[in-house]
């Protein structure tokens, strides 16, 4: 929420127009979803260590940061990825 009490989905979204939720007196969650339909995904994630489970990256980074910052976001969840493939280990295997 805006100090002026205008509703976002998130602090880095604050005063994008496209994504206002309307106010606290008057919310509008028509448009809640926008962000959601963001995601790492394209024929580059084939032989990723995270293929078929690729926890994606941030939405509104992803929305504001564009194609360089899905190569970044890539970049870092592969190499994040790779040793616990290296050692055979489950990449997605919870803590």
């Amino acid at each position: 929420m805006h100090p002026s009490g205008r509703l976002y989905p998130c602090g880095q979204t604050m005063n994008d127009p496209d994504l206002a939720l309307g106010s606290l007196a008057a919310p509008d969650w028509r448009k809640n979803g926008l962000l959601g339909r963001e995601a790492l995904t394209g024929p580059h994630c084939a032989g990723c260590p995270l293929a078929g489970r690729c926890p994606g990256e941030c939405p509104s980074r992803l929305r504001y940061n564009g194609p360089q910052g899905r190569a970044l976001a890539c970049a870092m969840l592969r190499a994040l990825a790779q040793p616990l493939a290296a050692h055979g280990e489950n990449a997605h295997a919870s803590a």
